[in-house]
C-alpha cells in the first residue's frame, strides 16, 4: 500500500479551502497521498479524510456519489453527522480497490475534476496492456454518464465523445445496490453504427456487457462471455472510431487490406467485387480484359493487371506523372497507385485505382464502381463467331465509391498523426 501523510498545522493560514470554510477540520484530495488536519481534528475526522484519499469515497450527500442522500441523515463515515459506519458498497470497495473502474474527482471533494470518460478509457487501456481478460467493478450501481465536446489525451483529440454506465435503453439499466459485481472484458465490446436524426452526424457505439459463465458442449468447459447486462458504453463520431480504438488498443502496425474477387471476365472487360478490411467498405472493380502472361506484364498493352498481392500508395499519382514529365490527372489527389515489381507485373508501373465509366476509361488500371452499376449486352465478333458480351458500366457510381475508400483510409491514417506507427495498404487481386 502507498504511504499516506497527514500534516497538522494552522491550515486556515496556508490552505485556501480552509480560509473559505473555517469550520473545516480536515482536507484530503480524492486519490491523494497527502492530507491536512487542524489541531481540533478527531480520529474520526482523520478516517473520514482517508476515505477520500485512500478509497476515493465521496460524501454520501454528493450528487456524484453512487446514490445521493440528505446531508446529516446517516451514520455513515462519509456524512457530516459524526458517524463511523460504511455502506456495503463502500466496504466491498475498500477490500478490493483494484476492482474499481471509475474514479470520481472534483474540486469540491478533493481534487480537480477528472472526466468520467477519460477515467474509464484509461482503465480499459491499462487492463488491455497488461493482458487482463476481466475488469471487475462494484461501483456500477446506478445509471450515470458524461459527455465531452473536446477531449484530449496524450496526442489524441476527440471532438465529441459520450459515455454512460448502463444500457442505452432506460428499462435495461443496472439496478442500484443489488450487491453484485460486474465484469467486462477490456476488448469485449459490441460495435454498432447509428446516425443522429437531428444533425445527421454518424456515430459508432462501443457497448461492453457483463461477462457471464456460458457452458460449452462436451468435452469443452465453460467460458466467460459478454452476454449479460450492458455495463457501460461509449459513443464516438464515426470519423474518430479508429483513433478511439487505437488509443485503447494500440498496435505497432496499421494495415488496410483490400481483397478483389473475380465475378466475370470476357473479351472486353473484367468485373470483380472488393472488400476493405472484411467489408468495412464494399464495391466493385472494372478492369480491361484478360491477356496472355506476357501481355498482362507489358506496359501499354491495355490488358488487366496480373492477379497478385500489391502494396498501395495514396496520393502518389501526381508524383508518378511528374516523374514521367506529364501533367498529373485532375483527380490524382484522390487516387492510388499500386506498387509493382518486375516479378509481379513486368514493365508495368503506373497502375492506378481511379474513377471512370467502363473499360474504355482504363488502359489497364482499376475503375471503382458502386452498387448502382449497369450491364450492357453487345454482340462481339470473336474469331468469326458472334458472341453476346456483358459490358459493365459504373453508371455514375464511380466517384462516390472512390470517395468512400478515401474516407475510410483517411480515418485510419489519422492514427499516424497521433503516434509513430507503420502504416500500409495492401491489395490482393484474386483471379
Amino acid at each position: 500500500m502507498n504511504n499516506f501523510f497527514f500534516y497538522f498545522l494552522n491550515a486556515q493560514r496556508v490552505i485556501p479551502k480552509f480560509t473559505e470554510h473555517n469550520e473545516m477540520v480536515g482536507y484530503m484530495p480524492l486519490k491523494s497521498s497527502y492530507g491536512f488536519l487542524t489541531p481540533n481534528a478527531t480520529p474520526r475526522d482523520a478516517a473520514h479524510e482517508l476515505g477520500h484519499g485512500v478509497f476515493n469515497f465521496r460524501h454520501t450527500f454528493s450528487n456524484d456519489n453512487i446514490v445521493t442522500l440528505p446531508e446529516g441523515e446517516t451514520q455513515n463515515l462519509m456524512d457530516y453527522s459524526g458517524g463511523k459506519e460504511l455502506f456495503k458498497y463502500q466496504w466491498d470497495y475498500a477490500h478490493d480497490t483494484e476492482s474499481g473502474l471509475f474514479v470520481f474527482e472534483d474540486s469540491e471533494e478533493g481534487a480537480m475534476m477528472g472526466t468520467l470518460i477519460l477515467t474509464a478509457m484509461q482503465r480499459i487501456k491499462e487492463a488491455h496492456a497488461k493482458g487482463q481478460t476481466e475488469i471487475t467493478t462494484s461501483f456500477i450501481t446506478r445509471t450515470m454518464g458524461d459527455w465531452s465536446e473536446h477531449l484530449s489525451v496524450e496526442n489524441y483529440s476527440f471532438s465529441d465523445i459520450q459515455f454512460r454506465m448502463g444500457s442505452s435503453e432506460p428499462s435495461q439499466f443496472l439496478q442500484p445496490f443489488n450487491g453484485e459485481k460486474y465484469k467486462i472484458h477490456p476488448k469485449g465490446y459490441i460495435k454498432t453504427e447509428w446516425t443522429n436524426e437531428v444533425n445527421g452526424i454518424e456515430y459508432v457505439k462501443y457497448e461492453f456487457k457483463n461477462l457471464i459463465e456460458v457452458q460449452g458442449l462436451p468435452p469443452y468447459g465453460s467460458t466467460m462471455e459478454p452476454q449479460g447486462e450492458t455495463v457501460l458504453w461509449f459513443d464516438v463520431k464515426k470519423e474518430e472510431e479508429f483513433l478511439f480504438e487505437d488509443y485503447l488498443y494500440p498496435s505497432e502496425n496499421i494495415q488496410i487490406n483490400i481483397d478483389v474477387i473475380l465475378i466475370e471476365e470476357n473479351e472486353l472487360n473484367t468485373f470483380s467485387s472488393f472488400l476493405i478490411d472484411n467489408g468495412k467498405v464494399r464495391g466493385y472493380i472494372i478492369e480491361r480484359e484478360p491477356g496472355t502472361y506476357e501481355e498482362e506484364r507489358t506496359s501499354n498493352s491495355k490488358k488487366r493487371i496480373p492477379g497478385n498481392e500489391y502494396g498501395v500508395v495514396k496520393n502518389d499519382c501526381q508524383i508518378y506523372y511528374i516523374d514521367l514529365g506529364k501533367t498529373p490527372r485532375k483527380n490524382c489527389i484522390n487516387e492510388y497507385r499500386l506498387l509493382t515489381t518486375y516479378q509481379k507485373s513486368g514493365t508495368r508501373s503506373g497502375i492506378l485505382i481511379h474513377r471512370g465509366i467502363n473499360y474504355n476509361s482504363s488502359t489497364g488500371c482499376l475503375i471503382t464502381v458502386g452498387d448502382g452499376y449497369s450491364i450492357d449486352e453487345i454482340d462481339l465478333d470473336v474469331a468469326g463467331e458472334i458472341k453476346l458480351i456483358n459490358v459493365y458500366n459504373s453508371n455514375g457510381t464511380s466517384n462516390n465509391t472512390l470517395n468512400n475508400i478515401n474516407a475510410y483510409v483517411n480515418r485510419k491514417m489519422r492514427i499516424t498523426e497521433c503516434r509513430d506507427v507503420n502504416f500500409s495498404i495492401i491489395i490482393n487481386i484474386n483471379r
